[in-house]
């Protein structure tokens, strides 16, 4: 087989997985068993939550949902990528495809501008534009999770994703602070209340799982970068519904770029399915030269 080049498709999506960490595969998330109810007689009267309280609660919550569709969207000034999938924590499953139309180059978007992940507990599969032609007509990298190697081809990024989820980018709010009600709105139906804030970014990072850590701390300290803006909106079970912020990231040897990030979550507690591709159509990222 020819010696595997990574066009720029592949280029392009794995930044945008770096930034969604959207590869689901950590511990089960389960609730704290509940602690006995006080007699009313003795329960101590409390102050409502501030905004602030109910920001930093609302990852907590998230971390008790196993099952949910999100859609997101990476604007930059040369384009935007955006994407949707579904994910379920607990197998892990994940299934995601973004479009990257925006960003790639011209020569590249004629093969197409969809790049497609697919996630079990055994492996990841992923699927880009171009792929068939280096493959021998297949149209899927099959990258095993238990093998994966940090100087194989997509090896280094599962390393750094197989532990994190698209729920990931929520536990920054931890770092939350200055926090200001914006007002009610609706996302995709649901009455929400709209929050906009500062991020601490150590303290966000500190809650993000060592594998993402890593990545995402290095990046920041490249960049000098101590806070960010973002903004969530909770819904009445003071779940997120919709999360987003700016920041300012390095894209290999070019300029940093700008980024905003914008991440909505719907269809809560619903069933996930992930159709995985037939064996005939499948390449082991193993049998990749340029590893």
């Amino acid at each position: 087989m020819p010696r595997y080049r990574r066009p720029a498709a592949a280029t392009v999506a794995a930044v945008a997985l770096m930034t969604l960490a959207a590869c689901g595969g950590g511990t089960p998330k389960s609730a704290a068993p509940a602690a006995p109810a006080a007699p009313a007689a003795t329960t101590p009267t409390t102050a409502a939550p501030t905004p602030l309280d109910l920001v930093l609660a609302s990852s907590k919550k998230m971390a008790d949902v196993h099952t949910m569709r999100f859609a997101m969207t990476m604007g930059m000034a040369a384009g935007s990528v955006t994407g949707t999938g579904a994910m379920d924590t607990s197998g892990p499953l994940m299934s995601m495809s973004l479009d990257m139309g925006a960003l790639l180059p011209a020569a590249e978007r004629q093969a197409g501008t969809t790049f497609d992940a697919l996630l079990n507990d055994q492996a990841m599969y992923i699927k880009f534009p171009g792929l068939a032609a280096e493959t021998g007509g297949k149209h899927w990298i099959r990258v095993d999770l238990a093998t994966a190697e940090g100087g194989q081809v997509f090896g280094a990024l599962v390393a750094q994703l197989r532990d994190a989820d698209p729920t990931t980018n929520l536990k920054v709010l931890d770092g939350a602070q200055d926090v200001t009600v914006i007002g009610q709105e609706d996302v995709r139906g649901v009455p929400t209340t709209h929050y906009r804030f500062t991020i601490d970014v150590q303290k966000g990072l500190d809650q993000l799982p060592e594998s993402v850590r890593s990545a995402v701390a290095g990046a920041f300290a490249q960049l000098g970068t101590t806070s960010m803006p973002g903004e969530v909106w909770l819904d009445g079970d003071g779940l997120p519904r919709r999360f987003v912020y700016d920041m300012t990231m390095p894209l290999g040897t070019a300029a940093p770029v700008s980024v905003h990030f914008s991440m909505e979550f719907f269809d809560f507690g619903q069933p996930v399915q992930v159709s995985l591709p037939h064996d005939g159509d499948i390449v082991d990222s193993s049998a990749l030269s340029g590893k």
